[in-house]
This record gives C-alpha cells, structure tokens and sequence, in this order.
C-alpha cells in the first residue's frame, strides 16, 4: 500500500485509474451473481485494492462457492506474478467492485501493480524505494543463508492435543527460492526493521530525515474510506468477520472509527493490521505510540494483540493520571 501511494504522489498513477489500463489480463474478470457469471458494470480502481472493496477473496470458506473456485486455482501459489495474473483472470469476483468489503488477494494485486509501473520487480522496488534508505537491514523475501541461523521457524497451534507443532523452518524453499514476490505476504523480517516501518508511518511519512511519503499522504491512508455501513460478504472468512464493530478500513489499513462498539481499549483513529501467524502492530495517532507484536503461532488461542492494547492505555493513561 505504501509503494502504491510512493508511485501516486510520483503522478505514475491515480486512485481512481482503472485497473486494467495496466494490468489489462485482468480485462475480462466477471462477478458470481446467483450462479451466474456476469460482466462488471464498473471496473476495478486503485482504490477498490487498496481498501479491499474490489470483490477479490482469499479462498478460505470452502462452503462458498467463490472461496471453492479459488481454493482450486490457489493464484498465491503462482510461479511468479504473470502467473499469478493468469490464475486471478479465471477466478470471478464475490460482488460488484465499490459494492461490499472483502479481505482478499487485492494486495498481492497492487505488488504486481507496482512491478508494472515502475518496470521493477516488486521486491527491487521495495529494497530501493523503501527498505535501503528507511535502514530496513533484515527485511527480504529470500532470506540470505548468512542470516538463515536467526530465522525462527512457525507453529501452529494443535487444538485438538492442545499443543504448539512446528511445521516450516529456515531450510524451507518458500523463504529462499521465492519468484513471485507478493504485495500480500512473504516478507521475512525483525522486529526493529518493522519499528523503523511503523515509525515512519507515526511521524508522518518521515524518520529521522528520509521522507517516505508526504504527511497528506498518510493522514489520507489512515483515515476511513468506507461508506457508514458496508455489508460483509454472506459467509465471508467463515462466521469471523475481520471487519468488526467500530472499525473502518482506510488505504490499506483497519481504522478505529468508534471506540464505545470496541472490545477492548483504542483511541479514535488507531489504525493497524496483523499477519496470518499472530504478528500485529497498530499505531495509534492519540497516545502517539507504536506498537508491534512479533510471534510465529498460527490459530493461536491468544488474544495477545488485544490484551497488549489494553496494558498500554492502561499504562499510559495511570501515567499521565
């Protein structure tokens, strides 16, 4: 979202360019009306991406029949971002774009945007325009084997045996041979590297002399793009909506718009996101704070962003009390 919003303020794009204009593989995509595969009555936005209200899904409810055509296709799986485009250009859309909120692949769109404007590879975009003079040392998508020995394997959590198993580690291919280099995930990281990030986000596009983005630029992506109630797709991301009470979506981030429909503490305005694996961050305009939470357990039974949330306005707010 950030490398969009890069090219944006360079005038390489707008937010209300169509798609296709440059990915025109994606000319012919329909939507899954009643069984029915019809064409778009309006096209696909750079806006439509980056607030994930372009009809795009991740495939994870196999009892959809859209999420059923996806899981077969698997476009994350791509060998590289034509074929991802490819695969994506079979696949029809959950609903209308502009019409409904979804959280889906647009973000792994976008990376592929990028690649296409800039003529880049996406990964080369981010090393040049972001990683290198933000001072990102430990932030790739194929993790160097000198680095290898600091690279924590993942879990997941056995619900049934009520046990954490380990099941990827630093020999995997998927962190070493990477081709497709995607705008939605597989970004190998640290905890420092993802401060130095989130901080150039808190300050305003900035940190400490490396100006990112404009300030308008980010109090533009971290506002709530959403109309005052967008209905989530029936059955969408199975019966947890990711889009809950009290919360709006901005250019690529949740946004808190209501504090009392909340569980749990926030300031107006907090705007964050998580990862499939646990790891989270939010910055928060307000107590002005960054937080960032860095674990490796997916279907984990804690709730650590939440409660993390809590003792820092709590903290906070007894300090200055």
């Amino acid at each position: 979202s950030v490398a969009i919003m890069m090219l944006i303020e360079d005038g390489e794009l707008g937010l209300n360019d169509p798609v296709v204009k440059y990915l025109p593989e994606l000319a012919s995509l329909t939507v899954l009306t009643e069984g029915e595969r019809l064409p778009l009555v309006n096209p696909i936005t750079v806006r439509h991406l980056l607030t994930h209200t372009a009809g795009f899904s991740y495939g994870w409810n196999p009892r959809d029949p859209v999420d059923a055509l996806y899981a077969s296709v698997n476009p994350e799986r791509a060998a590289d971002s034509n074929d991802f485009l490819q695969r994506l250009s079979t696949l029809p859309l959950k609903f209308e774009p502009g019409k409904q909120w979804h959280y889906g692949v647009a973000v792994d769109v976008l990376g592929v945007l990028v690649e296409r404007i800039s003529g880049k590879p996406f990964n080369r975009f981010l090393h040049e325009r972001l990683f290198e003079p933000l001072g990102m040392v430990d932030t790739f998508f194929n993790v160097p084997a000198t680095k290898l020995d600091r690279f924590l394997p993942n879990h997941v959590w056995d619900w049934r045996n009520r046990k954490l198993t380990m099941f990827t580690n630093a020999n995997d291919a998927e962190f070493k041979r990477v081709n497709f280099f995607s705008g939605g995930g597989g970004l190998v990281s640290t905890t420092a590297d993802y401060f130095r990030f989130a901080e150039m986000l808190r300050r305003g596009g900035d940190l400490e002399g490396t100006r990112i983005l404009e300030a308008e630029t980010v109090a533009l992506m971290t506002r709530d793009h959403l109309p005052d109630i967008v209905p989530l797709v029936k059955n969408g991301v199975g019966r947890r909506a990711i889009l809950r009470r009290g919360r709006g979506f901005g250019l690529g981030f949740d946004v808190v718009v209501d504090t009392a429909n909340r569980r749990g503490a926030a300031s107006i305005g907090d705007y964050s996101w998580s990862g499939i694996a646990g790891t989270f961050f939010w910055i928060d305009p307000v107590l002005d704070v960054v937080a960032i939470g860095m674990i490796q357990v997916l279907r984990s039974p804690l709730r650590l962003s939440t409660e993390m949330k809590n003792l820092v306005h709590g903290s906070l707010m007894t300090d200055e009390n």
